[in-house]
């Protein structure tokens, strides 16, 4: 008798025609395929505009993009985007109050004053 285990171990039977990873079972399970097709669709298209606006510069699209992408990586290994969905969402909220809130306070008038760099250098 050998005191190994065997390092790969055989493959178990599953009653289901699909596997589905823990996050997604319960949207595979009430919707099917059509379910989660949508819902990689629509998580596609987020992180697509995360990624557009992070490339035109806006500072709370890089932050959130590089969190998409760090839960992309690891996202063999668990689904960071659903099972963390309240941390998104204040993840989210807690960009949104630092880049773009106190903005909203900022008048019109004082865009006006603002000089290019063109203008600043020929002063």
């Amino acid at each position: 008798m050998s005191l190994c285990r065997p390092i790969i171990l055989p493959f178990a039977p599953t009653p289901a025609l699909t596997n589905s990873t823990p996050s997604t079972l319960r949207i595979f399970a009430d919707f099917g395929l059509i379910g989660i097709g949508v819902l990689m669709c629509f998580h596609g298209f987020v992180v697509t505009m995360l990624y557009q606006a992070a490339i035109r510069g806006r500072p709370e699209a890089i932050i959130l993009f590089g969190l998409a992408v760090a839960a992309l990586v690891v996202s063999a290994a668990a689904d960071g985007f659903l099972v963390t969905l309240s941390y998104w969402i204040q993840a989210v909220l807690c960009t949104l109050a630092v880049y773009r809130w106190p903005l909203l306070g900022r008048s019109r008038s004082d865009e006006g004053t603002k000089m290019t760099a063109d203008e600043m250098a020929s002063v």
